[in-house]
């Protein structure tokens, strides 16, 4: 039955990021971590896919389709294939700027020198 309503459920894949439930999440239907790692939460290079299959999709509030904050790890600007880590460089502020403005996303915080940019999500 604690399988019914897990708080801080928490996903992650190294090097790629993880998404953290702010609300408690029914895991009963799953008989083991690998079907939701790497099957219904899939990180790729700088993104997090919750229901990659959007016919698996639940009904917003069900399932993984919750309140999330999500933190993506090596999410670094780009200049002429060069990885920009250099905080006071110019191409770092409208990179920040278009992380702010990411769709259906609440910007958290982003630190150039890691290259970790945090957000919420009221749903996926």
């Amino acid at each position: 039955m604690k399988l019914l309503s897990v708080e801080n459920f928490t996903v992650g894949r190294k090097g790629y990021g993880k998404i953290e439930f702010k609300v408690p999440v029914d895991l009963s239907v799953f008989s083991s971590y690998s079907e939701i790692a790497g099957n219904k939460i899939v990180f790729s290079k700088q993104a997090c896919n919750v229901y990659p299959n959007e016919d698996e999709k639940p009904p917003v509030g069900e399932g993984f389709n919750v309140p999330a904050r999500v933190t993506l790890e090596n999410c670094f600007p780009v200049l002429s294939k060069e990885i920009i880590t250099d905080p006071t460089h110019p191409i770092v502020k409208p990179h920040i700027t278009k992380l702010h403005l990411m769709k259906n996303t609440k910007f958290e915080s982003y630190d150039p020198v890691s290259g970790v940019w945090s957000f919420s999500i009221e749903h996926v």
